[in-house]
């Protein structure tokens, strides 16, 4: 049965699956941002509308003073993403931001009537539960009374995670992943289950595996719309659930794309493969390159390897022997200058390293069991080292939670011009337990010669990109195993939501 179920985990499913932010109730559309964005005024005389969350970014608009905005409650050192009413989208800083705390950013009365929805009775215990505020603005202090410090304040119609227990009529409550307070329990209605409602995980996006899925491909229209990406600038990209083995994004999986310096992923897998059929024997000298071309992204390292493996083609045939490969094609050394464009690889190939490695499973379900795992580990080892600090990885690396410790990334970057990329493993703390999921992460612009100038401003905009969705991506899942968080859910949302109210029709994979 175990192995059945491995073999269910190595495959890439078709199964459906759909975000479930909260199991108790369903967002459906784009108002139910109402939940977390919130309504603020310029207060400067005049104020730039940025790409990005620094002054690095290009100015999209500049918006005047007293203009209305609304504002996402992540800050990125001091930078909010805003939205106006004409429906313009940036980040700007936020100390030059008046919140207006006591106004609706959605007028719509039954936005804020929740099925099931009750007062807060403050004698029963809410070890786990959620409620929303009741009232225009309400403040989050650091204690159980209003001596204490004001930590926030918070919007008529938000949901709040409720830790209880209550002390003086007082409730305790999450922020976020690390901010808790206090607030007075008269003033929340409590959510309960009603079972005529329909749970998110069910809606149905037409043409679509999942909500996450079809918000991606939203985001990503919005950009080519925009003019902040090229419609040239083509995306590649799966998710898979690792606890169930769902396959929750698959986006172009079989594309053949340039693979930078994400072939090394492979390579790493053919010295693996290459050590169980004792063609060379492991030393000190070659775990010190290994550590280089994975960590550190060494192309001479890499060379290195390749040679004591015989060279590209006698790679090549070592992996086409594992029959993993369907899209990868080694052909080149890796040139003095880094630029390798003739090795190609596909997401999916690079997601079929990620899931046989996490099962332990790296060199065939034919070879010794314990080979395997010391083979898996190895690798997951030289995927979890820290590299230099400017080579940031496109998973965690400048997200809205790369601060939190337990979350955990295996992963190997790359990028030259006209290929941007990051494939990996993320874990996170849940209700029960440790949850993992694979995301890789491709963004490609086949021809890299209409990229004008160097590649660093290029693949700083798709670095970006990349990091949004895979916020994205972990609202999604950890929202699935009942850890709600705000971190990348209102871009999914945002995105999501329009699929729903009919914003977008479907987007060719």
């Amino acid at each position: 049965m175990q192995l059945k179920l491995q073999k269910f985990f190595l495959c890439l499913g078709l199964t459906i699956l759909t975000a479930l932010p909260n199991p108790e109730w369903t967002f459906a559309s784009e108002k139910d941002l109402n939940y977390l964005m919130r309504a603020a005024t310029v207060r400067v005389s005049s104020l730039n509308l940025r790409h990005g969350p620094g002054t690095q970014y290009k100015v999209l608009e500049v918006l005047q003073g007293g203009t209305p905005v609304h504002y996402l409650p992540e800050p990125r050192r001091g930078w909010v993403r805003v939205t106006t009413e004409q429906g313009s989208t940036g980040w700007t800083f936020f100390k030059h931001l008046k919140p207006e705390h006591s106004r609706r950013i959605f007028p719509e009365k039954d936005v804020f009537q929740v099925p099931g929805s009750e007062p807060l009775e403050l004698s029963q215990e809410t070890p786990f539960r959620f409620a929303l505020v009741n009232v225009s603005g309400l403040n989050v202090r650091s204690g159980p009374g209003t001596r204490y410090e004001i930590l926030d304040i918070l919007s008529e119609g938000q949901q709040i995670h409720l830790l209880g227990p209550q002390k003086n009529r007082w409730v305790k409550i999450r922020l976020s992943e690390t901010v808790e307070g206090w607030v007075a329990g008269k003033y929340l209605s409590l959510i309960v289950a009603d079972p005529e409602s329909k749970p998110v995980h069910e809606l149905q996006i037409p043409g679509h595996r999942t909500s996450l899925e079809a918000g991606i491909l939203s985001y990503m229209e919005d950009l080519y719309r925009s003019g902040r990406l090229q419609r040239q600038d083509i995306l590649s990209m799966v998710v898979q659930d690792l606890s169930s083995g769902k396959l929750l994004v698959s986006i172009r999986p079989r594309r053949r794309v340039k693979s930078a310096s994400l072939i090394k992923l492979p390579i790493l897998h053919a010295y693996m493969l290459a050590s169980e059929k004792g063609m060379l024997e492991h030393s000190e000298i070659i775990q010190q390159h290994l550590v280089k071309m994975i960590r550190f992204s060494s192309n001479e390292s890499t060379n290195w390897i390749l040679e004591k493996l015989g060279g590209p083609s006698q790679v090549q045939k070592l992996l086409d022997q594992s029959s993993m490969y369907h899209e990868l094609k080694l052909v080149e050394y890796i040139p003095e200058d880094g630029k390798t464009y003739r090795n190609k690889v596909s997401s999916a190939d690079l997601n079929q390293i990620l899931v046989r490695t996490w099962f332990h499973q790296i060199l065939g379900v034919k070879s010794d069991k314990e080979q395997n795992r010391q083979a898996s580990k190895r690798m997951l080892y030289l995927m979890s080292l820290p590299g230099y600090k400017w080579i940031q990885d496109r998973i965690k690396d400048g997200t809205c939670f790369s601060r939190r410790k337990s979350v955990r990334v295996w992963d190997k970057t790359g990028f030259v011009k006209g290929i941007n990329g990051d494939a990996g493993i993320v874990e996170f703390n849940t209700p029960n337990g440790r949850r993992a999921y694979t995301i890789v992460l491709i963004m490609e612009r086949e021809n890299y010669l209409s990229i004008p100038g160097d590649a660093n401003t290029w693949s700083a905009r798709v670095a970006m990109v990349l990091r949004r969705i895979s916020e994205m991506s972990y609202a999604f899942v950890s929202s699935y195993y009942n850890r709600p968080n705000q971190c990348g859910l209102g871009l999914l949302l945002q995105y999501a939501g329009r699929y729903q109210s009919g914003g977008d029709s479907k987007v060719p994979l």
